[in-house]
């Protein structure tokens, strides 16, 4: 039995000031409650416990590919808690189909070493060739429904197209009949598409503006529609880099907090030193000053260097409150991806959990109420 005793707790629908009970993984009480004598106390002396945070867009970090296998995989899951990330859906870029079935598999056999796996996001093969950003334009193909149905069968969990590309609206249909997250992304999609698309079940727009055309007073298009539906969840870069400061200041303005998902869309080398690495097939990335781009073509971001820690102290130095900015973390992607056992501090609940100091840096990261980082101060 564990206890973390005089902590200020953000549910984070509400902010508790006392303890929290851990036994058997999960939360046993939380509140104005006694800590039990044969219980370890971690005494925490007002620092701030949320919910462990989930990360349903990223590609890697750490030098390691969310598609380069098992291995790969399992490293990441070790990395990922020193930023407060408890659960995470591994990000494919578009791909051969093998490619992505294999990718599938991995995800299915990978053990965990930290930060729980909760399922493979494909940003697909078919998107816009546009919009393609950093996806393989070779990999880039018409909607196959044969393809479609293996990866429902092999467990694909969020799955990112483009509304307007043939086929596009019956595969929408078939997955959110599946039960997996469909998201508008990668796309050239006026506002009539867009809208269809949601109609035929598109919950989450990928990487809000980034990857799609600009928001125009006469002709709004797909940002228009994911900003203005509330049956669209929108996921945020907040880099700063991606997006202007004033962008996110809008997007969560427009949305509100219930409806913002802040990723990271990481690439494999964030967390490295700023340098020039390999990625997508051979192509030559630079990492530079907090971006990552491709070297032949400065103008195109392929990922970022983002940590979703980091992310959250970017939109809540933009004045949000940090109760609603946490949400962005925890409570909007559990809801949003069918977790509802995650993303909240409550009874019964998996005890994952973060431990921020006053200025939001993380100092513990807990997993199934095993501690599974701890910050050293030297």
């Amino acid at each position: 039995m564990l206890a973390l005793a005089d902590a200020c707790i953000y549910t984070p629908e509400e902010i508790i000031r006392g303890n929290i009970l851990i036994a058997d993984g999960k939360v046993k009480a939380v509140g104005d409650i006694k800590i039990p004598k044969e219980a370890k106390t971690v005494q925490l002396n007002g620092k701030l416990v949320v919910p462990g945070f989930i990360d349903v867009h990223t590609h890697g970090c750490g030098g390691y590919d969310c598609m380069d296998g098992k291995s790969s995989l399992e490293e990441i899951t070790a990395i990922l808690p020193r930023f407060g990330v408890t659960a995470f859906f591994p990000t494919g870029v578009a791909s051969p189909h093998k490619e992505l079935l294999a990718f599938l598999q991995d995800i299915r056999e990978a053990k965990s070493k930290g930060a729980k796996i909760l399922g493979a996001h494909l940003e697909s093969p078919y998107i816009s060739m546009d919009k393609r950003g950093a996806q393989p334009p070779e990999a880039i193909r018409p909607v196959d429904m044969g393809e479609i149905e293996e990866l429902i069968e092999a467990g694909v969990k969020i799955f990112t197209i483009a509304p307007e590309v043939e086929g596009a609206i019956e595969a929408i249909r078939r997955l959110k009949q599946a039960g997996v997250v469909v998201s508008l992304g990668h796309s050239s999609a006026g506002w009539e598409e867009a809208l269809m698309g949601v109609n035929a079940g598109i919950s989450k727009a990928t990487h809000l503006f980034n990857a799609m055309p600009p928001l125009l007073h006469r002709q709004p298009g797909c940002v228009g529609v994911a900003l203005s539906d509330d049956r669209v969840a929108c996921e945020v870069i907040a880099d700063f880099v991606h997006l202007h400061p004033l962008i996110v200041k809008l997007i969560v303005k427009t949305k509100g907090s219930d409806k913002v998902l802040l990723i990271t869309d990481s690439a494999p080398f964030s967390g490295l030193p700023d340098g020039e690495y390999e990625w997508l097939g051979g192509r030559v990335i630079v990492k530079k000053e907090g971006r990552i781009f491709f070297k032949d073509a400065p103008d195109v971001l392929a990922g970022s260097c983002l940590t979703l820690d980091q992310a959250v102290r970017n939109v809540h130095s933009l004045g949000f409150n940090l109760k609603d900015v946490l949400k962005m973390v925890t409570l909007n992607p559990a809801r949003e991806t069918n977790h509802p056992e995650l993303g909240m501090i409550r009874v019964g609940n998996p005890a994952d959990l973060v431990v921020l100091d006053a200025s939001l840096q993380v100092e513990m990261t807990l997993i199934d109420g095993e501690i599974v980082y701890e910050k050293v101060d030297h």
